[in-house]
């Protein structure tokens, strides 16, 4: 690190910080977390790669505040890990598709998001925190919530031509 230091090489210097961060990678090959109910992994980021940051959110918690921090693992709790676009109070959907879905996990209860495009306004209330709830939204969508929230990759909704239309 110091001889990258020295020489003033950013990108390296970047390439051993992720490695540094990966080290305690929690779904590496040989990783016993989702084995051990010691591991509290949920509800928070990991490297899968130097370029793939991903979230573990709670997946379908029918009573979330009933958890507890004692069962953020693997064992007692239902999980899904999702590469994110952005971590912050803001968003913007911009894309070549008319529509997407876009997951968004909440860092605190009761975050309030607005939902700006051109036609309209909607403010919806995400009750669960570290859980990923999918929005429709339409291209265009500026998205601004009252706090931090991890915004994931956005999913076109389109019709693959080569499938049969089911509607």
């Amino acid at each position: 690190m110091n001889e990258y230091i020295n020489q003033n090489d950013a990108n390296n210097l970047l390439k051993a910080d992720s490695f540094l961060k990966r080290m305690n990678c929690f779904l590496g090959k040989n990783e016993k977390a989702p084995r051990d109910s010691s591991q509290l992994i949920v509800g928070i980021e990991y490297w899968v790669a130097d370029n793939d940051l991903r979230y573990i959110g709670i997946y379908k918690s029918p009573v979330q505040d009933f958890i507890g921090k004692e069962n953020m693992n693997l064992i007692r709790t239902q999980a899904e890990f999702l590469k994110y676009a952005n971590k912050d109070i803001e968003t913007n959907v911009i894309g070549d598709d008319n529509e997407y879905l876009i997951p968004i996990a909440s860092i605190e209860n009761n975050n309030v998001y607005a939902f700006k495009n051109e036609e309209n306004e909607n403010m919806i209330v995400q009750r669960e925190v570290k859980h990923f709830n999918y929005y429709r939204v339409k291209n265009g969508t500026h998205i601004i919530s009252k706090h931090k929230a991890y915004y994931g990759c956005q999913i076109p909704l389109k019709h693959d031509a080569k499938r049969k239309n089911l509607s």
